[in-house]
C-alpha cells in the first residue's frame, strides 16, 4: 500500500506529536508499505529523523513571513495535489486541525481515501486556551465538516469518537485507537546507571515526571500532595524533568510549601536521554487534570513511555486511564485532589518496605503490556485494520447515536 502522511509537525524537537508521527511512519514502513510524508519545516532541519527526511515532501512554513502556523495546511494543498498525481497514494493519513477540511475536500474531489487522526476537540481546546467563543464555534463546525468528508476517522480516545457520533458522523466511520510508544527507545535499564547520568544519589527515592510542563498535567495537585507527606519520607524527592509554561508556577508553589531541594528540576533533556531519565523514577507520575480535559479523555503518550520503561505509574483516575486501572503497574488517585494523591503515594511508599518482589514483578508486567498493546506497530496494524473494515462495508449515511463498543481498539 502507498501511504501519504500529512501533518504540521514541529521537527525542531521530539514533542509528543513528533513522536506520534515518527512512530506511525516507522511502523507503516516496517509493515512493508511505501510511505511518504508531507510536512512543514526547513529543508535542512537537523532534528528531522533521517528516514523521514528521505521520504519527506517539505513545505516551507508560512511562519517565516509572520503568518500563523495553522495556515500551513493551506500552503500544503499544491504539494498534496502533486503527490496525489505522482505518488498516487492508496491512503492519505492526516492529523486533524482547524483547516483539515481543505485537505479532505481535495481528497474527496480526486477520489483519494483519507483517514483523519483526531487528538482533541478543537472547540474545547480553543476555549481552554482563553480563545473567543465564536472562533471556537467555527472550529467545531470545521472539524465536523472535515470528518464528514473523510473516508474515516481515528480518534485517540473513545470520548472523542462519541462526540463525533453525537455530531452526526456514522459510527462505522469512527474508531477509537489510542496512542503508542517506541518500545525500542523506551526500555528498562539499571537504576544506578540511569541515576549516574543525571548525578542523582542512589540512596534517595524519586517520584518523577518528564515532559513539557502544562496545566493539564496536574503537577500542582501532585506538589501539594507530596508536601503533605514529605516530612514522613525524608529520603524521597519529587523529580520533574522538563520545562514549559507550568514550570515557573510550580517552582513558586514549591517555595511557598517550603519544599526547598525536595523538588528537583534538572531541566529539559534531549529525546535521546528521555529513557534514562524515566529509569531514574522509582515511581512515575502523571496526575492529569479534568479541569483541562480538552480531548474527552486522555491517551497520554507519556504513560505509554513509562510502561515501556517498566515503571510503576501513579496517575489520575480519568477516562483513558480508568480502563487501565486494573493493571498491577497502575495506581490511581482522584484527579485534582491533593489529599487523595498524598494517600495513594503514601501507601506506595510504605508498601515498598518488606516487599517480597511484588513491585519488581509489576514492572516486568508493565513492559510486557506495553509491547503487546502500546507499540507503534500494534497501533499501525489497528489503523490499517480499520481502513480494511471501511473498504468491506458499503457507504452509509451519517447517523446520530452512541458509539458502538466494537469501534474501540486499544
Amino acid at each position: 500500500m502507498r501511504i501519504l502522511m500529512v501533518n504540521l509537525t514541529d521537527w525542531s524537537g521530539m514533542s509528543g506529536g513528533a513522536q506520534h508521527q515518527l512512530g506511525l511512519f516507522d511502523a507503516f514502513q516496517g509493515a512493508g508499505h511505501e510511505v511518504r510524508m508531507l510536512t512543514t519545516g526547513t529543508n535542512d532541519c537537523p532534528a528531522m529523523p533521517f528516514g523521514v527526511r528521505e521520504a519527506a515532501v517539505i513545505v516551507q512554513s508560512l511562519q517565516r513571513v509572520g503568518l500563523p502556523a495553522n495556515l500551513d495546511t493551506l500552503a500544503q494543498l499544491p504539494a498534496l495535489i502533486v503527490e496525489i498525481v505522482r505518488f498516487r497514494p492508496d491512503l492519505v493519513y492526516s492529523r486533524a486541525n482547524a483547516l483539515t477540511l481543505a485537505l479532505a475536500a481535495v481528497c474527496r474531489a480526486t477520489g483519494t481515501r483519507i483517514v483523519l487522526e483526531h487528538n482533541s476537540w478543537l472547540e474545547s481546546q480553543r476555549l481552554a486556551a482563553g480563545g473567543s467563543k465564536w472562533l471556537a464555534g467555527i472550529e467545531r463546525l470545521l472539524q465536523i465538516s472535515a470528518t464528514r468528508l473523510a473516508t474515516g476517522s481515528r480518534c485517540v480516545t473513545q470520548g472523542l469518537a462519541e462526540r463525533l457520533t453525537k455530531s452526526g458522523i456514522a459510527t462505522r466511520r469512527l474508531a477509537a485507537i489510542g496512542n503508542g510508544t517506541d518500545c525500542g527507545h523506551f526500555h528498562p535499564m539499571p537504576r544506578g546507571h540511569a541515576l549516574a547520568r543525571f548525578g542523582l544519589p542512589e540512596e534517595r527515592s524519586y517520584v518523577g515526571f518528564i515532559g513539557n510542563v502544562m496545566p493539564w498535567h496536574g503537577l500542582s495537585t501532585a506538589l501539594d500532595g507530596f508536601a503533605k507527606l514529605a516530612h514522613r519520607h525524608p529520603d524521597t524527592d519529587l523529580l520533574v524533568i522538563g520545562d514549559g509554561p507550568g514550570m515557573e508556577p510550580l517552582l513558586k508553589q514549591a517555595e511557598r510549601l517550603g519544599l526547598g531541594t525536595r523538588l528537583r528540576t534538572p531541566g529539559r533533556v534531549p529525546y535521546v536521554e528521555a529513557n534514562a531519565a524515566i529509569n531514574c523514577f522509582d515511581l512515575a507520575i502523571l496526575p492529569l487534570s479534568m479541569t483541562h480535559d480538552i480531548g474527552f479523555g486522555f491517551s497520554a503518550i507519556k504513560l505509554r513511555d513509562y510502561a515501556a520503561a517498566g515503571r510503576i505509574v501513579l496517575t489520575g483516575y480519568v477516562p483513558g486511564n480508568i480502563e487501565l486501572s486494573g493493571e498491577p503497574w497502575i495506581l490511581t488517585h482522584a484527579a485534582d485532589n491533593a489529599e487523595d494523591f498524598a494517600s495513594a503515594l503514601g501507601l506506595w511508599l510504605e508498601s515498598r518496605e518488606g516487599d517480597a518482589g511484588h513491585w519488581g514483578t509489576a514492572r516486568v508486567t508493565a513492559r510486557q503490556f506495553a509491547i503487546r498493546n502500546f507499540s507503534w506497530s500494534r497501533i499501525a496494524d489497528d489503523i490499517l485494520g480499520f481502513v480494511a473494515d471501511l473498504d468491506a462495508v458499503p457507504p452509509i449515511q451519517s447517523t446520530h447515536g452512541r458509539l458502538d463498543a466494537s469501534a474501540l481498539r486499544s
